[in-house]
């Protein structure tokens, strides 16, 4: 091949587009240079800065969204049709309205954490802080007996069930208190008068139950050192009982 000024070329000049096109080696080592790089810097304190890969981190307004997810804006009270649909409806449903990091994992929202919210904490997933924002839209939230509860747990403490009502005593074996009868480990004391006819808490003087053997009394005195309350405190809570 001559050119135009008389030079003679060679016949086999390399591809052109193969020239232009990125060396992957030289890639591969430039990519290595500014990993070790930023690996090895220092901060004004002279502390080496580690860089680690990223990973999936949950949005630091879970619970915020979640408080929104379960409060009407306009009326201010639960949505029943979210607290009453399984845990795994409610992580898809966050995730369909604010994208999949929002969809949780399943042992995320089982996992058992503090009901009192905390003075120095780090993690933004607590459930004071989920009690805190359904407390700035206008919802009371029935109060918390247990030192720890999960978010699966604080759906149907909302609907006023599980063990984590006040009207639920964590003794052994389990007392649940209500207006009209208590169970204690899962038999139903019927709250009973002087006359020893079945009546509500406030004037009753015991409880009885009745079973195939016959009948059992208990005197009020006796169970307020059962529960260790007294009585006003047993009348407290046992009306807000839904039974």
């Amino acid at each position: 091949m001559i050119d135009n000024v008389g030079f003679k070329l060679p016949d086999n000049l390399p591809d052109q587009s193969k020239i232009d096109a990125p060396n992957a080696a030289a890639e591969a080592y430039s990519r290595t240079k500014r990993k070790q790089a930023s690996l090895n810097k220092l901060d004004k304190d002279g502390d080496r800065i580690i860089v680690v890969p990223s990973s999936k981190k949950h949005p630091y307004d879970w619970c915020d969204k979640l408080a929104a997810l379960l409060v009407n804006p306009t009326n201010q009270q639960l949505r029943t049709e979210y607290l009453e649909c399984s845990i795994d409806d409610l992580r898809a449903t966050l995730g369909k309205l604010h994208g999949p990091a929002y969809t949780v994992a399943d042992a995320f929202v089982k996992k058992p954490r503090s009901s009192k919210v905390p003075k120095q904490s780090t993690h933004p997933h607590t459930i004071g802080k989920l009690l805190a924002a359904l407390a700035s839209r206008g919802v009371t939230i029935p109060p918390i007996e247990q030192r720890q509860i999960s978010f699966n747990q604080i759906r149907r403490h909302l609907l006023g069930k599980g063990k984590a009502q006040e009207f639920t005593l964590a003794n052994l074996p389990y007392i649940t208190l209500g207006r009209r009868f208590v169970k204690i480990g899962g038999k139903q004391f019927n709250w009973v008068n002087v006359m020893g006819l079945a009546c509500e808490v406030d004037t009753a003087v015991g409880l009885e139950h009745r079973s195939t053997m016959g009948k059992s009394f208990l005197v009020y005195s006796d169970f307020e050192g059962l529960v260790g309350l007294s009585r006003n405190e047993i009348e407290r809570r046992c009306s807000l009982a839904p039974q």
